[in-house]
């Protein structure tokens, strides 16, 4: 049996990810998240280019930030990536948290409401912060919610993510 290189090069890096995740995983659910969005916002992000990207993407949408205050906002957001990618993989730790969230604002009563009537909604959130937490929290609010998904590109590891994105909440659609 061949093994073509790209798909060793999934299986080897959807095993050390994997590997990482689960050795994190040991860690109490804060310090996991601190730790693992450091070392994201320190190693990865340089690496992988999210630092360019999220530099290129501020000087298109903030062109008026200092060059200061612009590299405070790459490592935050770099950090703040690192969080929540591994949250994805602390579902349990997720849905805990949730369930001590409040949720609040002018849109929750449209929500009760439709719900109430037995109506579909669609909900849409940006990505400022975990997207799971809100939908782990309506759903311990006892609201129906399903979710988007993208299929991880790499094969190896996609069975892995999608068990740990639908602990929080099911259906999930792609």
């Amino acid at each position: 049996m061949r093994v073509s290189l790209s798909s060793f090069l999934d299986l080897l890096s959807g095993a050390l990810a994997i590997g990482t995740i689960k050795l994190f995983k040991l860690l109490p659910f804060g310090l996991r998240r601190q730790l693992f969005g450091g070392l994201f916002a320190t190693l990865v992000a340089p690496l992988l280019g999210y630092r360019r990207r999220i530099r290129s993407n501020l000087q298109l949408a903030c062109p008026e930030i200092g060059a200061a205050e612009r590299e405070k906002l790459i490592k935050s957001t770099s950090r703040n990536i690192g969080k929540t990618i591994i949250e994805l993989f602390s579902p349990k730790d997720v849905v805990a948290l949730a369930k001590k969230t409040k949720i609040e604002g002018p849109g929750l009563a449209t929500l009760e409401q439709a719900a109430k009537e037995g109506r579909s909604v669609i909900c849409v959130s940006g990505h400022f912060g975990n997207y799971d937490v809100a939908r782990a929290a309506l759903i311990a609010q006892g609201f129906h919610l399903g979710a988007l998904y993208r299929r991880h590109n790499n094969k190896a590891f996609h069975r892995y993510y999608f068990d740990n994105i639908t602990t929080t909440g099911t259906p999930m659609f792609e």
